[in-house]
């Protein structure tokens, strides 16, 4: 009943609409943003940039021969804050990335923040946001279907680190120097599936044929503005124009434009001209009630679309006896923060062996000591806080990478906190059972500033606590 009443809600609007825009003379004006910025040759500093060549909606060139697109704008418009003049050149992603490495252009446009590409390129601040998706012709109902398909990704992309080598679909996945030619081999039936942004592949699906998002979102990033190594000092100087230009809602409104439309057709004025009035309401009126119903279906399965996707990554990332976090994702999570934090930062690696784990093992049983582990991953995270990361490394050894603690004191006060609160005993089997822990703790960036020295040095003080006696804690 109450979506009946959205639905009748949606055409009266509608209907009320079509009469008011027949009644102003079919004054329909576009309000998207016009192209504004265009190339110069204003000032005395001339910056090279590379983009994709097939990289629509962000750079490509339209039916009428123009280079076009969010990306080209938006570069455009930072020249004039810049006051440098922009000689834009677009080529093949792999030859972007050749030209970058060789210092042969100064910025490169399109990459994926923080990604490593080449040691050659640093990342401004974020312009655009967008979702890798896989995009075929028929929809995957499983992940484990994926692992006997073909996959097609941008050759020189991030596209295969980002998601095909993680979950070793990279076998059979294949390379190809533009979307176009990606997007081609799905409709000749040499691939089964391409990695492409959302953004491009909704466009060129429909290009190269009936080709569409066919499973959930994969992996979902920001994309920014690189700059060759010889140029590094202009970060500073663009990232404050980027900053400009999102509070003067450039960005916004080209986001707006090119980033959030959905296929590309011809303007309602023109199609007003060259149908009867009455056919147009009518066409209208069908097509504006199949967006909506679109658009509510759509919303719906990204909703859902998320909702497994972070069920997939959540059990994908969990130890499956303790459902904390296994050592690999533990890692790659750990590994991430480090490289977002700064020598300033202040983090606690804390390695931890329950003591006599052999003994408790023959006393109860596997499936006591099962239990034991259990009991022991629910205690370490009431000991800590949620944001923290517990990570079960393997048989009875777990780990805690403590962020963004004030003090040394801050970590020892969850440590005796953790003691105390195995004081209290747990029971298993209907017994009261006792447990002790060993932990050794390595603080960052003190005694490491890299995941693997800081969990060496960890683990060596975690062992030198076992040496003198067990029971207690020592920070290194």
């Amino acid at each position: 009943m109450k979506n009946k009443k959205y639905y009748i809600g949606a055409v009266i609007g509608i209907i009320s609409l079509f009469f008011y825009l027949v009644l102003m003379r079919y004054s329909f004006k576009n309000k998207l943003p016009l192209m504004e910025y265009k190339e110069n040759n204003n000032y005395l500093e001339t910056l090279i940039v590379v983009t994709d060549v097939d990289f629509e909606p962000y750079s490509f060139i339209d039916n009428k021969n123009k280079v076009v697109g969010f990306d080209v704008e938006l570069i455009y418009s930072l020249g004039e804050i810049l006051k440098k003049n922009i000689d834009l050149r677009l080529l093949p992603w792999s030859e972007c990335i050749k030209a970058i490495e060789k210092n042969e252009a100064d910025l490169i446009l399109g990459v994926v923040t923080g990604s490593k590409y080449t040691q050659n390129i640093y990342s401004s601040i974020p312009v655009s946001k967008d979702s890798f998706v896989l995009f075929g012709t028929k929809k995957y109902s499983n992940f484990d279907e994926l692992y006997d398909k073909k996959i097609a990704y941008l050759k020189g992309s991030d596209s295969k680190n980002l998601f095909l080598k993680p979950y070793k679909l990279d076998k059979k996945a294949k390379g190809y120097n533009s979307y176009g030619e990606a997007f081609k081999s799905i409709k000749s039936g040499e691939n089964d599936f391409i990695l492409a942004t959302y953004s491009v592949g909704r466009r060129l699906g429909k290009k190269y044929g009936d080709i569409n998002a066919v499973g959930q979102i994969l992996v979902n990033k920001m994309f920014s503005i690189g700059v060759s190594e010889n140029n590094k000092y202009l970060i500073e100087e663009l990232d404050k124009a980027i900053i400009q230009r999102q509070r003067d809602g450039t960005i916004e409104k080209l986001t707006s434009k090119w980033l959030k439309r959905y296929i590309e057709v011809i303007s309602f004025k023109d199609f007003l001209l060259q149908h009867s009035m009455v056919l147009v309401i009518f066409i209208a009126i069908i097509l504006l009630s199949i967006i909506f119903v679109g658009i509510y279906i759509y919303k719906k399965e990204i909703s859902l679309s998320q909702e497994r996707e972070y069920a997939l990554l959540e059990y994908v990332a969990r130890d499956s006896l303790t459902k904390v976090y296994n050592r690999k994702s533990g890692e790659q999570m750990i590994k991430q923060i480090i490289d977002e934090s700064t020598l300033s930062s202040y983090h606690a690696f804390i390695m931890i062996d329950i003591d006599n784990f052999k003994n408790i093992n023959e006393t109860l049983g596997h499936d006591g000591g099962d239990e034991v582990l259990v009991q022991i991953a629910k205690i370490l995270k009431k000991a800590f806080n949620d944001f923290d990361i517990v990570i079960r490394m393997g048989g009875d050894e777990f780990s805690i990478f403590a962020v963004d603690y004030k003090d040394i004191n801050s970590i020892e006060k969850k440590l005796k906190k953790l003691f105390e609160i195995l004081k209290e005993g747990i029971v298993i089997k209907n017994k009261a059972v006792t447990i002790t822990l060993s932990i050794g703790v390595a603080l960052y960036p003190k005694s490491g500033i890299e995941f693997q020295e800081l969990y060496e040095n960890a683990d060596k003080i975690l062992y030198e606590v076992k040496n003198s006696g067990k029971n207690n804690y020592k920070i290194l």
